[in-house]
């Protein structure tokens, strides 16, 4: 839902005019057209800009949300990569009391073998 929720925030617009600008003053993004560095800095500030200003508007209720939501996910993540952690372990311990319970096996076959 977070997705959804910010998906909503942004619009991208796409300036697709052949006389568009696209000097240190421009914004906006025009498809195949060469630009310096600066114009590119300066379009990256603007957008960090407007995200940070998206952003601040947002309804506390939704920062909260999302907050709480990123929250679980990450507890989720954990949770689970102790699971496969704890059953890795459990895995190893399975294999070392079978080869342990074959050696013992062989063992007995050639004591009985022996007599």
């Amino acid at each position: 839902s977070s997705l959804l929720i910010l998906s909503r925030a942004f619009t991208i617009t796409d300036i697709t005019r052949e006389d568009a600008a696209a000097g240190a003053g421009d914004v906006g993004w025009v498809a195949g057209a060469v630009t310096d560095e600066h114009a590119a800095a300066e379009r990256h500030t603007a957008a960090m800009r407007e995200i940070q200003d998206t952003l601040a508007n947002l309804p506390q209720e939704v920062v909260i949300s999302v907050t709480q939501e990123r929250s679980l996910a990450s507890s989720r993540k954990e949770e689970m990569a102790r699971k496969m952690e704890f059953l890795t372990q459990e895995e190893e311990l399975i294999e070392t009391e079978i080869a342990d319970q074959k050696l013992e096996e062989t063992e007995v076959r050639e004591k009985a073998a022996a007599k």
